[in-house]
């Protein structure tokens, strides 16, 4: 299975060499330009590719699942050999420990939960992406293994990381943690939880994380914005499929606008009532995503309550571009930023670059 992914992924790599001209010819498609920016040539051909397979949001999601995990380890990172140790954290959620061989006694640990929509991914499913982040970043990484919907809707995959980062903080030592060095991340839904996680412990007192990656996430949930009607068909990322992972994990999309309209959402932390005294952050947003707009003005509600913030713009990528990094040279170069911001967070403390970006 691991070589047969290996090959793939090289094939990918192969074609992702040819000539713009070329691969935008395979695509079917000349250069795509929206809102004045073009699309990056090897994520169209792999988006036409896409487009002439199944679609998700036409899924069960047990078959949703098993495409995703397949897409994953073809696009994404190879394989790194470390040790690894499964856990049931507060005996009731599953994570995996990631400890590469450059890492050794107290170290810093990035706590990540997975995207997928709240419905697909899991720990299978990122485990090349965490092994090379845990490799390139020189910390430990703790992958969270949330509950998924329909099984488990809404709010279930909250009270897991939120349970989840009560014996973190709490245990430290279990993890190797330095307890100064703990952050979290997530892209999409995982930024989402993520984010939602800061908010929680900050209302419950906990320990705070020192940093949240939240990596092109779901802040807002009505699908109101510019960036939605602009970036919300042909992008991977489209209105269909983002409401069937709503309709899976709270109910269907009107509905779930309208709720938010009327009584707020726990879901929703763009629209939380106070965000002072939130961990620096830093946003990973893509020019061709329709939820681009909504993590934008998550950064600007951040830095409006005096949260330092690092925004990290890709314009010419699609949502989930990071997953890709293994087969589009621009997506790897995305995920070396975000890995170097990481470094330079963890180990040599970036802290004033960040105070002045929240400035700016």
């Amino acid at each position: 299975m691991a070589a047969r992914h290996s090959i793939q992924r090289s094939i990918m790599r192969g074609v992702n060499r040819l000539p713009e001209r070329w691969l935008r010819r395979m695509a079917l498609g000349g250069r795509v330009v929206v809102d004045g920016k073009t699309l990056c040539p090897q994520t169209q051909f792999l988006l036409a590719r896409a487009a002439r397979q199944a679609q998700i949001h036409t899924m069960t999601p047990a078959e949703a699942r098993a495409v995703y995990r397949e897409g994953m380890l073809v696009l994404g990172p190879p394989f790194r050999r470390m040790a690894t140790r499964d856990l049931l954290l507060a005996g009731a959620v599953p994570a995996r420990l990631y400890s590469p061989r450059n890492v050794e006694g107290e170290a810093p640990l990035l706590v990540f939960f997975h995207g997928g929509g709240f419905v697909i991914g899991d720990i299978a499913t990122y485990d090349n992406l965490c092994r090379m982040i845990a490799e390139e970043v020189r910390c430990r990484v703790l992958a969270v293994e949330y509950r998924l919907a329909p099984e488990h809707r809404f709010p279930a995959a909250i009270d897991d990381v939120t349970t989840a980062w009560r014996f973190i903080a709490g245990n430290p030592a279990l993890f190797g943690a330095d307890p100064a060095r703990i952050a979290v991340a997530g892209d999409s839904a995982g930024g989402n939880l993520a984010a939602i996680l800061c908010l929680e412990a900050r209302d419950e007192g906990l320990a705070l994380p020192a940093h949240q990656y939240l990596i092109y996430p779901a802040t807002d949930g009505r699908g109101t914005s510019r960036s939605y009607q602009l970036f919300g068909s042909g992008f991977l990322l489209s209105e269909a499929l983002i409401g069937y992972f709503l309709d899976h994990y709270i109910g269907p999309m009107d509905e779930v606008a309208q709720y938010i309209e009327t009584h707020g959402l726990r879901g929703a932390p763009l629209l939380a009532a106070d965000h002072s005294g939130l961990p620096p952050a830093t946003l990973v947003i893509a020019g061709f995503d329709p939820l681009q707009d909504e993590g934008r003005a998550y950064g600007a509600k951040l830095r409006a309550a005096g949260v330092a913030v690092r925004m990290m713009d890709y314009p010419s990528q699609i949502h989930g571009f990071i997953s890709f990094a293994g087969a589009v040279p621009s997506a790897r170069a995305g995920l070396d930023d975000l890995m170097a911001a990481m470094r330079g967070d963890f180990h040599h403390s970036a802290l004033s670059s960040l105070i002045d970006a929240a400035a700016a």
